[in-house]
């Protein structure tokens, strides 16, 4: 049952709605994400060698860090093997389509968090969806409602069973460290990290995120050297199999078509979280403005599904794991690097998968803290989620979580429809932020 109906939100419904906030705010905006992208890159990697960083607060680098590490989830490993397998190699081409839509998605809801946020006790700012609903939306606040007790639940699916499962079930079989033991340690680090505030947690992010982004890239990298001579006929797959009709009736044409439309639009979303207001709820924490936090909600996408996504990819393209093999799919980028660096190629992918699943744990967590803080305005409150928060992670690494994986789904979805009929209904405030000639 649970299955059934996450397929049908996240079949044409969800989707529809996506590609149609994408398509107005694109038109809204003339075209924002292309004619501001070397502005983009200005004012977001370009500021990190300026001197212009706040020295009080949280910095906006910080703060998409934070919010990458929310997003850079397993499912930038296993999810783009997914892809390829149902909707082809032509899947990643669409998944690049869905990624430019989704930078200006994501321009705009974390714009708007950061004109809407509050301030609260300890100085600290604190927004999201649920703010913008309140401020800009007064009439739609149980749409705030839901979407912060959509993101709660959410938290302890997506963003705690499913990763903790992955980097147990990784470890377990590459060195064979047990699951309940990988459990304690996580749900350990966990703690340490989130009964903190929000400066804390950015802190961490800000170290770990390069770092693990860094590492994935350069094993990747080193695979790609190795299978450089099948990397051009990789690439010249991903164009074929988006554009061209093969030679079979045009009713199997345009179904495989479509195929690689769906597959590649729908895993370009879930590895980029646009559109679903988590990300936002970080962000709004910056010493920064609208415009230049959206910035650098832009470049979280770019780097999430153009960069992470494509080169995974590849690795599986170049390596051939894809066609004709009985590997699940979810493991697709595991074999591809095992068959270029042997034994070795199980534990990069296994550490890969612990430090991004860890880095999701961070930015769920709080996530659902921010929320539970909008619901209940008791420290009481948050003190609790987060304990329950670090025992799931046990729960998570040491048992089965399908069904959380269903449902954790299918609170995404809605926890993305007030957040996109927020967006629908606030494109004005966005186009009036974008001419803003002010970073």
């Amino acid at each position: 049952m649970l299955q059934w109906f996450n397929e049908q939100l996240w079949g044409f419904p969800l989707l529809t709605l996506l590609l149609t906030a994408g398509a107005y705010l694109t038109l809204k905006t003339h075209f924002f994400q292309f004619t501001h992208f070397f502005s983009m890159l200005r004012e977001t990697l370009g500021s990190l060698f300026r001197r212009d960083q706040p020295k009080t607060g949280v910095s906006p680098f910080a703060a998409m860090s934070a919010a990458l590490s929310g997003t850079m989830g397993t499912g930038n490993i296993a999810g783009v093997g997914t892809a390829i397998a149902l909707g082809g190699a032509g899947a990643l081409f669409w998944m690049w389509i869905s990624a430019f839509l989704c930078m200006l998605i994501k321009f705009a809801e974390v714009a708007l968090a950061v004109q809407y946020r509050e301030q609260d006790e300890n100085g600290e700012y604190r927004g999201g969806p649920m703010y913008v609903i309140r401020h800009a939306l007064p009439r739609l606040r149980p749409f705030a409602i839901l979407f912060c007790i959509c993101t709660i639940c959410a938290s302890f699916g997506i963003g705690n069973a499913a990763q903790a499962q992955a980097m147990a079930q990784g470890l377990q079989t590459a060195v064979h460290i047990p699951p309940l033991l990988t459990g304690l340690v996580a749900a350990g680090l966990c703690a340490a990290v989130i009964f903190g505030s929000a400066r804390r947690i950015t802190a961490c992010t800000a170290k770990l995120v390069p770092f693990m982004t860094l590492f994935y890239f350069a094993g990747a990298a080193i695979l790609l050297f190795i299978n450089r001579q099948q990397l051009w006929p990789a690439i010249c797959e991903i164009f074929s199999q988006a554009f061209s009709f093969p030679a079979v009736s045009g009713g199997a044409a345009g179904f495989t078509i479509s195929r690689c439309i769906r597959y590649g639009v729908s895993r370009g979303v879930f590895t980029n979280e646009a559109g679903m207001g988590s990300a936002p709820i970080v962000h709004a924490s910056a010493e920064s403005t609208p415009k230049k936090q959206g910035y650098w909600g832009m470049l979280e996408v770019f780097l999430d599904t153009i960069v992470m996504c494509t080169l995974t990819g590849l690795t599986i393209l170049s390596s051939g794991v894809h066609n004709g093999c009985n590997t699940d799919p979810l493991n697709y980028t595991l074999a591809a690097f095992s068959a270029g660096f042997g034994p070795a190629g199980a534990v990069f992918i296994a550490v890969s998968i612990a430090l991004f699943a860890f880095g999701a744990m961070i930015g769920w967590s709080f996530y659902g803290a921010s929320c539970c803080r909008f619901l209940f305005r008791r420290k009481a409150a948050v003190l609790l989620y987060r304990l329950l928060f670090c025992g799931c992670i046990l729960l998570g690494a040491a048992g089965p979580a399908a069904a959380i994986f269903e449902l954790s789904d299918i609170l995404n979805g809605l926890m993305a429809i007030p957040n996109l009929l927020t967006l629908l209904l606030l494109g004005k405030q966005v186009r009036a932020i974008c001419r803003d000639h002010t970073p």
